[in-house]
């Protein structure tokens, strides 16, 4: 068993002036190896954001709070990793925004030279918009094929897809690919890959 706790505080402050954001909170996390093929962490944040947009003449103050659970449990043949909660994140305007997601991956070696890995992710966001807040959706999955070349050379491809819905702005737009890579990886890297 492993904890952590303690207090944190941040300053944002835009180059020109105009929008500044204070932060101050509090984050406790806790890691348990329930066994040797086991893992999982838990983690509890809350925070409060007070902001100033002197251009606009407004000023916010935001609490929010995240709470994650994440782990792996390696199985005989693979690996599966995942993560669930609302994750506390900084935005683009200077503040922090709550995501709620969830994430799963696959890994599965199907030969000693070619593995499988597999991942989904969902998320839901509230963020600002000129028309106050806007919910955004996305969707995004992906199925892939590593075959190992060499003890250091590999190719690997896939598809991907992804989906999004954004109330205030476009709507809804989905993206479909395609994917071949080539790449290389030291000893070790290339070690931890083989099942």
């Amino acid at each position: 068993l492993e904890v952590e706790l303690g207090p944190f505080a941040a300053r944002y402050e835009e180059d020109t002036g105009v929008q500044k954001t204070d932060t101050v909170g509090l984050v406790g996390r806790a890691r348990i190896e329930y066994s040797q093929t086991t893992w999982f962490d838990v983690a509890v944040s809350g925070e409060r954001n007070e902001g100033e947009n002197t251009l606009l003449g407004t000023e916010s103050r935001v609490t929010n709070w995240g709470a994650e659970f994440s782990g792996a449990h390696r199985q005989r043949v693979g690996r599966v990793r995942y993560a669930l909660g609302r994750f506390v994140s900084p935005s683009t305007l200077g503040q922090r925004r709550a995501l709620d997601q969830l994430r799963v991956q696959y890994e599965r070696p199907l030969t000693p030279l070619l593995s499988l890995n597999g991942a989904l992710r969902l998320t839901r966001e509230d963020r600002p918009s000129r028309e106050g807040e806007a919910e955004r959706r996305r969707a995004l999955a992906e199925v892939s094929l590593l075959r190992q070349l060499t003890p250091t050379l590999y190719v690997s491809g896939g598809v991907r897809y992804a989906w999004q819905e954004f109330t205030a702005a476009t709507g809804t737009g989905s993206n479909y690919g395609a994917f071949v890579s080539f790449g290389y990886s030291g000893l070790n890297r290339a070690e931890q890959r083989r099942p």
